[in-house]
């Protein structure tokens, strides 16, 4: 384990009552290869741990509530060109922790639900899920990327051809057209 770096369990509920009720805040990083979907981040192992802040609390109705953010610049495979790019993970968590799946039907429609089984929860797991709804589906750069570029280019210098064959071609009825008009 990396200094400050989170446990793998931890109980919410616990957590939401320390300090008299006011609740506990767990803020550290979490490594990547530590993360339950490490296939899916199998190339980006030796990339930034992930930093995570978590707030556990309640609200003014007494629900257990955990807010927070995820962070990282991720390595990522672009699905355009296949070259590698920095992703910018930035993920708020907003969630209430519940017991059982009819509190969790009986949520406030702002919260997520984090459902405790046991007590415990898996912080990796919670975050390696985090993570996956985060990512984009079909990673790709947000400018545009070399592959993209050059279909561009290729696609600008077919057009610059095209126009040159065209005003090259003699048009044999073209005077005629004139003619009937």
């Amino acid at each position: 384990m990396l200094p400050n770096e989170l446990p793998e369990i931890i109980d919410p509920v616990k957590l939401c009552r320390q300090n008299g009720g006011a609740g506990a805040v767990l803020s550290g990083i979490i490594s990547v290869n530590r993360l339950s979907s490490r296939e899916v981040y199998s190339s980006l192992i030796s990339q930034q741990p992930i930093a995570v802040e978590l707030d556990f609390s309640h609200d003014l109705n007494k629900i257990n509530l955990v807010t927070g953010h995820i962070s990282s610049v991720l390595r990522l495979n672009c699905q355009r060109c296949l070259e590698d790019f920095d992703f910018t993970l930035s993920q708020k968590i907003y969630v209430g922790v519940v017991t059982s799946q009819k509190a969790a039907e009986a949520l406030p429609s702002e919260y997520e639900p984090l459902l405790v089984e046991g007590g415990k929860v898996n912080l990796l797991d919670w975050i390696s899920e985090e993570i996956n709804l985060s990512i984009p589906m079909i990673p790709k750069h947000s400018e545009p990327c070399g592959l993209q570029q050059n279909f561009s280019d290729t696609n600008n210098n077919i057009e610059k051809e095209e126009k040159k064959e065209n005003s090259n071609k003699i048009f044999p009825f073209a005077d005629l057209n004139k003619k009937l008009n």
